[in-house]
């Protein structure tokens, strides 16, 4: 029957009926431009006022003929409307905004709650069957009229001659445009008042708008039941596809309902819908629109409709993101009466393989006594944000699920190491500079006692170089460098790297080296990525394209944007080289630790001290990912490490990518202006190796000991 049904609806679409009805409606638009407005508006005049005079007869009284003859001089006066042609009539009328995916897939629509749910279309966008069906519906004299049908209305008039109000329409489909777009206030109102406004304003529309831009209006604006207003969005409602995939059978029924939307709404009684889609085919039938073999396959056909089912949103958290950067970009009222086309970086099959993995991490939160997890996967060629995961669960309210711990405050613990080492580059040390690992008393805010950090499991080790001190996550070397350059300074560097939310650390607490600071997981991901991108930084891009309601392009992401350089890529080389190195987490994580991946990576864990929050942070040449592991209620965890918890499924993520896409070995791009070459090893970081490979800057190769008074104020 579907075949069947498509090979009629292109057969339609070719015969002599429907192409006669084109050629005449171009015929009928000669004439009516031919036309002198003055004629018409003569026209128009007597006889609304030939109607004033019958309905003042009919309930004999003078005084209401001259008051009836007044109310229509005055329409001809007021009803003069301001229009522009070169704007859609429904140009003001609210839109549904639509969140699609990478794919174009939907995510979610947006409405205001007021005005249900509209989307524009152009006409040729639209099933001709559906102007065809609707002409014939509601207006059959449509391309031969001006706005106003005299003839219908003088039967109108002659109808309600002996009625309280206006019982019997004539209205044309302009002065139902007019009745929609213009004098949506006096919707209800059934008066001679009213139609006498209508009319003359639908003249207006008629002598600056073409039949097509006319009916592509009504078509966009008129309401069709169950909050769709336009075709697009009944078709998509009652039927669950766009409105140029419209049958015959679908358009007419869609063309029978604005007479009374919830009489003939058929997903309440089909019935009563089909007698009036049977009684829309009688009427196009008679139009010559359709053959009487069109009519009877029409009235046979077992119509389908969608379901009626809520449809859950998907990717929820991402959603919810996505309105807060379309208000923040574009403004509120764009979002929910704009009609954009939001078409987001997300990625439907990342997005599902990472909520998979942070779902499937329950054994592991169990273990930890954790409840909750959060993933980041971003793009670093482009800093395109692939997938986002805010929880495990949105709707699971026991853990506070609808929390978006992507974008919300945490501490990183050490994963906010490296732009500290980053920052002690910039100020002249380098990977071979060498520290001694062992307890230091620190300055501290006056009033506070000195500051005494300790490492993971209280164990120091001697004189160690900044390679191998990051590796192994030692704290008071990492404290040393960010006591060295300042946490001014630090602060500075993580604000260029896209980290914003550490402007008001007190500059004096030396803490902010171990993750003291919250930062967010978004962000500390963006920040990984520029230093993948050789210190080039690009804002995480969370649009692909938005379009407003007429298709003008509001926003188009760069594939390959140049970003900012906020860092010497030189510089950036030389942490990537260091944080790709497995030899500098043998101390602390062993020599088979799962963060080792058999191909060029970066990555970088951390902790809080009181084990509230679990970090992994690290990159590929073609994927960043960062993932969090905690309780959303900030509760603290068992004593447990971070490469067990939150590296656990950072190392499922990134080998299901390196799987899924077959990702290439590829090692980071080397810059030109760097020494590469082999080095003793120092202490007892690397037992078993004599040396290790080094990245140096030409001038800045010597092996020096940091050492300062690390108790001196700042």
């Amino acid at each position: 029957m579907a075949t069947g049904g498509r090979f009629r609806h292109r057969v339609l679409l070719m015969n002599s009926p429907y192409r006669g009805t084109l050629r005449r409606s171009r015929q009928a638009e000669q004439r009516r431009r031919a036309t002198p407005p003055a004629v018409l508006l003569l026209v128009i005049f007597s006889l609304l006022v030939v109607g004033a005079f019958i309905m003042a007869a009919c309930s004999e009284t003078a005084a209401s003929t001259g008051a009836a003859v007044k109310s229509a001089q005055r329409a001809v006066d007021r009803q003069r409307l301001e229009l522009d042609p070169t704007v859609p009539l429904d140009s003001d009328l609210p839109q549904t905004s639509t969140i699609l995916a990478r794919d174009g897939s939907v995510l979610a629509e947006i409405n205001d709650v007021r005005f249900g749910y509209r989307r524009f279309m152009p006409l040729s966008e639209i099933s001709p069957l559906l102007p065809l069906a609707t002409v014939a519906a509601e207006d059959r004299r449509f391309y031969d009229h001006q706005g106003v049908d005299p003839i219908g209305l003088i039967r109108a008039l002659t109808q309600n001659a002996n009625s309280d109000g206006v019982a019997s329409g004539a209205s044309t489909l302009e002065m139902q445009l007019v009745r929609n777009v213009f004098f949506q206030d006096e919707k209800s109102e059934q008066t001679l008042s009213r139609k006498l406004k209508e009319a003359f304003a639908a003249y207006q529309l008629d002598r600056r708008y073409s039949k097509p831009q006319l009916l592509e209006g009504y078509l966009n604006v008129v309401y069709y039941g169950n909050m769709a207003y336009g075709a697009e969005a009944a078709s998509e409602r009652y039927f669950g596809k766009p409105a140029k995939e419209l049958i015959l059978p679908e358009a007419a029924l869609l063309a029978g309902m604005p007479q009374s939307p919830s009489a003939y709404d058929p997903l309440r009684n089909l019935p009563a819908a089909k007698d009036r889609q049977e009684h829309v085919l009688n009427l196009m039938q008679k139009a010559g629109f359709i053959s009487p073999e069109d009519y009877d396959w029409a009235t046979n056909y077992q119509l389908k409709f969608a379901s009626t089912d809520p449809v859950r949103t998907r990717a929820p958290h991402w959603v919810n993101y996505i309105q807060d950067a379309v208000r923040e970009q574009f403004g509120p009222d764009a979002l929910f009466t704009g009609g954009l086309k939001i078409q987001t970086t997300i990625d439907p099959e990342v997005q599902a393989m990472a909520e998979r993995i942070v779902l499937d991490a329950d054994g592991v939160r169990q273990q930890a006594r954790a409840n909750n997890s959060a993933m980041v996967v971003m793009d670093p060629r482009n800093g395109q944000i692939l997938a986002m995961v805010g929880s495990k669960n949105y709707f699971d309210g026991t853990i506070d699920g609808q929390v978006n711990v992507a974008v919300s405050g945490r501490q990183p613990g050490s994963s906010i190491k490296p732009l500290v080492y980053l920052s002690g580059y910039e100020r002249g040390l380098n990977l071979a500079t060498e520290v001694i690992d062992s307890i230091t008393s620190f300055s501290a805010p006056p009033g506070q006692p000195p500051y005494v950090p300790d490492n993971y499991e209280s164990k120091f080790y001697g004189r160690i170089t900044l390679r191998d001190a990051l590796g192994n996550s030692l704290n008071v070397p990492a404290v040393k460098v960010l006591k060295y350059v300042g946490v001014s300074y630090f602060k500075g560097m993580a604000k260029r790297l896209g980290i914003t939310s550490l402007d008001n650390w007190d500059d004096r607490w030396l803490s902010l080296t171990l993750g003291g600071g919250e930062v967010k997981l978004l962000e500390l991901t963006g920040a990984y990525t520029a230093i993948a991108r050789e210190g080039s930084y690009v804002a995480p891009e969370p649009f692909l394209r938005v379009e407003d309601a007429r298709g003008e392009v509001l926003h188009a992401a760069d594939p390959n944007p140049a970003g900012q350089q906020v860092v010497d890529p030189r510089l950036a080389f030389q942490l990537l080289h260091g944080m790709g190195d497995p030899g500098t987490r043998l101390l602390t994580f062993g020599p088979t630790t799962p963060l080792n991946l058999p191909r060029p990576s970066m990555v970088k864990t951390g902790t809080t001290d009181d084990y509230r929050d679990t970090w992994t942070m690290g990159c590929l040449l073609q994927v960043c990912v960062g993932v969090w592991m905690g309780n959303t209620n900030n509760a603290p965890m068992l004593k447990v490490s971070s490469s067990l918890t939150a590296g656990k499924i950072w190392v499922d993520m990134m080998n299901a990518m390196v799987d899924r896409y077959k990702l290439a070995p590829d090692p980071w791009p080397v810059p030109d202006g760097v020494i590469i070459t082999r080095v003793p090893n120092v202490g007892v970081s690397r037992p078993g190796q004599p040396t290790h490979e080094e990245v140096f800057l030409p001038g800045n190769e010597q092996r020096n000991l940091l050492e300062m008074d690390w108790r001196r104020p700042d």
